[in-house]
């Protein structure tokens, strides 16, 4: 079994000095299950300038970028930089990232599996050269064709591809403005992050009794494991799938969606359905402050079905 760890910089890019397609070291992860930090990694962390970089495509949107950053990052100072910028920072122990990363992992018995996730790092000295440590990762939910392309792409070949073509469904600046609030507040309890976690049930679920649950419409997404291509659920097959919920909901374009998230004074909450590799999580999100307060994990369950619905109304209350 081989692990070939991507690091990317946020909006796809690759750091040169973070591990970029590299089968080791492999990095030092916070992952699930991990609930406070080491001291010294704390510590180190909170005296780094955390870079975020922006893509080609978003230089437009440079100016509500930093003031996203201004309004939901805390925890260190930080820079929003071009990426044909970043091989000034890159390696530096005085920077941190918060960057694209994943990994795509090649085995005899379950085949090929790709993760991506938003990963905020840093570089540390190890006892014989530079580490990466990972402090968060927040999982992603790519398109197929971009899964496909990375699972047979040659690194140079994928990283243009990702540059300019790579697909996430939850990869909006909306989502990103929540990733990063959540994020923040964590590190502010001193606390890892790895989004999704698994079995939160928060007290504001029951505000969906009233409330309008929005939908992102790539919920009519069907994937088939088996060629690997997704279909669009019919209008009949959709009705089947959401009379489970028996609460108000709202199906919005993903583009509307996030374009709510950013310009809305008042919180609303969304469901966020993340695909990962063979596995799922179905989230609640609020809007304002970026904290889920729902999310149940799903292993071997790559589609959204009628049945999460209903543990979900059930969970809100509804009989």
């Amino acid at each position: 079994m081989k692990y070939l760890f991507l690091n990317l910089l946020l909006g796809f890019l690759c750091i040169p000095a973070f591990s970029q397609y590299s089968f080791s070291p492999i990095p030092r992860v916070y992952d699930r299950g991990t609930n406070k930090f080491e001291p010294e990694d704390l510590a180190r962390f909170k005296r780094t300038t955390t870079v975020f970089v922006y893509r080609k495509e978003q230089e437009k949107d440079t100016a509500q970028f930093r003031q996203l950053l201004r309004e939901n990052w805390t925890v260190t100072p930080f820079l929003l930089v071009p990426y044909a910028n970043f091989n000034q920072y890159s390696g530096q122990l005085q920077y941190s990232y918060f960057s694209l990363g994943g990994f795509v992992k090649y085995s005899s018995n379950s085949g090929t599996i790709t993760r991506l996730y938003y990963v905020l790092g840093m570089n540390v000295m190890g006892k014989k050269e530079v580490e990466d440590v990972f402090l968060a990762r927040i999982l992603l939910h790519p398109k197929p064709e971009t899964v496909e392309k990375s699972e047979r792409s040659s690194g140079e070949e994928m990283m243009k591809y990702l540059h300019t073509d790579g697909q996430f469904y939850t990869g909006g600046m909306g989502f990103l403005k929540n990733f990063i609030a959540q994020t923040n507040r964590q590190l502010q309890k001193e606390q890892p992050y790895f989004f999704m976690y698994d079995g939160i049930i928060n007290e504001q679920l029951a505000n969906l009794k009233t409330e309008t649950l929005y939908i992102p419409d790539h919920v009519a997404g069907y994937f088939h494991s088996s060629s690997g291509k997704l279909e669009q659920r019919t209008k009949e097959e959709m009705n089947d799938l959401l009379e489970k919920y028996h609460g108000k909901y709202e199906l919005i374009s993903a583009e509307a969606l996030n374009q709510k998230i950013l310009t809305s004074k008042e919180p609303f909450y969304y469901l966020l359905y993340t695909r990962s590799a063979s596995d799922k999580f179905v989230t609640v999100v609020n809007s304002l402050t970026g904290q889920p307060v729902y999310s149940v994990y799903y292993p071997l369950s790559y589609n959204i079905k009628d049945s999460d619905f209903k543990s979900l109304s059930k969970e809100v209350g509804f009989n």
